[in-house]
């Protein structure tokens, strides 16, 4: 910045003035009208107000920070902005009153109210925290350039959120700065960061600093703890401290006061192809570090299998139908006995697909009903196997190849199914791979095998039905197993989630089940990150000048996409 720039009015030196100057202009005004009558009324020089912003605004600092001033008045309930770039005094102002100290501090209070508060709304734990990591990156870049100082922002590959090579305010040391949502368990989650930077941090040199939304009553003794153990300088702010030190906040509350639509406007218009990709190799770099680690569990669902001649859930659910039809049919025919055609079965395989008054849920409902238990099970796996079943696929043999011990590695944590089917296990049994079965409560993990969790259900191709075997499949099922928090599926599930890195292929991550849990599992005072390969959705441009209009719809659909995920 200019050095002349010091005589510019800091912008709490400017909330009177830009309410008087909106008295004299008759009690309202646009933007140039506001600027001009605050440099007659101050009599400030044209070298003054012309000392361009250093920031990413293309506007004078004088008027920035008029900018701050209208922000802070509005926020305070004095003023309003009827339409863009319009201003006007609100009805019942007494502008004799006004207090600029008591506007600055009762809107401060305001943003660390809405940080603390954010999770109340109607969003997500991860999307509140989302939306006070983007508050506070902004703020700080926003605070940071202000002064000419350089700040770096992670690319999501490295264990930092911001790196301030030159020190921020009192801390004159390289920074790196880690957003911390949350009160309940922040102190434990920020021995954790401690411990797990302590491998390649500077501890002579570097400095954490840990930006927290509630406040924090044990500053000091954490801090100690963190240098006692690790050695490693540490500052704590929290939302007080930070906007104590950071005037210049307000343009960026939105991310307070409007997370989730805030957050959707960023992604309409930052959506780009080549961003997501940057984000996806980040992505694959954490993947692989947590497969080395020992730390990563694979969650399978049906498309795993499908490749193999297994029937996806609807499908499986019509051969089910016309299989109860044919044997009812069988059975109590007393004329002559029938048995459906192949034009038969594949006319109620066309009304199958069309019918939509019912879910698949409550179909097999009908189905568990009519079927006794042997009958049942025997049932569902006919039709499990009854295409010729092929395990030397690509991704099952790539599920093999992460399963098999290394040197340096035992290989997966684990896998956690939602199939009934055993193909994982044939093809760990064609490459010698130890494993063990888990459907029930009945089962131990065994520390020399890796555990496989059929957690919907254990149905073999060319084994015995287990005598304990309990599928997860029709609406019964589901009732029950919402109701029961206890049911070791469940258990089993939340603790995955909560211990480990997942990595879900083959899901669609609809089921309303494995979302609750996953939101259980956040509660956990462990961070841990999920990642799910999912397909992408293909629009076709019609006609040459679609060209654009279909590439911008596809990257703002990855986009939503992508955030709708980030969110559970």
């Amino acid at each position: 910045m200019n050095d002349n720039s010091v005589k510019v009015l800091q912008f709490h030196e400017l909330i009177k003035p830009v309410i008087l100057a909106l008295s004299e202009l008759g009690g309202s005004g646009n933007n140039q009208q506001i600027t001009d009558k605050l440099i007659e009324m101050l009599n400030i020089p044209e070298h003054i107000y012309q000392i361009p912003h250093s920031g990413r605004n293309s506007c004078t600092e004088f008027e920035y920070r008029v900018g701050w001033a209208k922000t802070y008045l509005k926020k305070a309930g004095y003023i309003d902005n009827p339409k863009r770039c319009v201003w006007e005094i609100n009805d019942g102002v007494d502008i004799d009153d006004i207090d600029a100290r008591e506007i600055v501090d009762f809107v401060r209070a305001e943003a660390s109210k809405m940080a603390e508060t954010l999770e109340n709304r109607e969003i997500t734990k991860i999307e509140a925290g989302q939306a006070f990591e983007k508050y506070v990156l902004s703020t700080l870049a926003e605070y940071l350039d202000s002064q000419g100082k350089q700040c770096i922002f992670t690319d999501g590959a490295v264990d930092w959120d911001l790196y301030i090579p030159n020190g921020i305010d009192e801390i004159k040391c390289p920074v790196y700065v880690q957003v911390m949502y949350g009160t309940g368990n922040v102190q434990m989650r920020m021995k954790n960061y401690a411990e797990r930077v302590s491998s390649w941090i500077d501890k002579n040199n570097d400095c954490i600093l840990f930006i927290t939304a509630g406040r924090i009553s044990d500053k000091k003794f954490i801090k100690q703890n963190i240098k006692k153990i690790w050695n490693i300088n540490a500052e704590i702010w929290d939302m007080d401290t930070l906007t104590d030190k950071m005037p210049n906040f307000p343009e960026n509350m939105a991310y307070l006061s409007e997370p989730r639509a805030t957050i959707v406007k960023e992604l309409i218009r930052d959506s780009s192809y080549e961003k997501l990709k940057k984000e996806n190799e980040s992505k694959l770099k954490l993947l692989k570090e947590a497969y080395m680690e020992e730390k990563l569990v694979l969650v399978l669902g049906a498309g795993v299998s499908m490749d193999a001649g297994v029937p996806l859930w609807d499908e499986l659910i019509n051969r089910l139908i016309i299989k109860t039809i044919n044997t009812e049919i069988n059975e109590y025919s007393t004329s002559k006995k029938m048995v459906l055609t192949n034009k038969d079965i594949d006319t109620i395989n066309k009304l199958a697909k069309k019918n939509k008054e019912e879910t698949p849920l409550m179909q097999m409902r009908y189905i568990r009903a009519i079927l006794k238990n042997e009958v049942y099970y025997n049932t569902v796996r006919d039709e499990l196997y009854a295409r010729k079943i092929n395990i030397d696929t690509k991704l099952l043999n790539a599920i093999a190849d992460l399963s098999m011990p290394g040197r340096k590695r035992k290989g997966l944590q684990g896998i956690v199914t939602y199939n009934f089917d055993n193909l994982v296990e044939q093809i760990l049994k064609k490459r010698n791979i130890a494993y063990n079965v888990i459907h029930s409560d009945a089962q131990k993990p065994d520390a020399e095998k890796l555990s496989i969790y059929h957690v919907h259900g254990y149905l073999p191709q060319n084994e015995e039905i287990p005598e304990d075997t309990e599928l997860i499949f029709s609406e019964e099922d589901y009732h029950r197993v919402y109701g029961d928090s206890y049911c070791w599926s469940n258990m089993a599930q939340v603790k995955a989630f909560q211990d480990n890195v997942c990595l879900f292929v083959g899901c669609s991550l609809t089921d309303p089940n494995l979302r609750r849990l996953l939101d259980e599992a956040m509660r956990s005072p462990v961070d841990t990150r999920h990642f799910a390969i999912l397909k992408r959705k293909k629009f076709v441009a019609k006609t040459k000048s679609d060209t654009q209009a279909v590439k911008w719809y596809r990257e703002f659909d990855d986009s939503i996409r992508n955030q709708i995920f980030k969110s559970f």
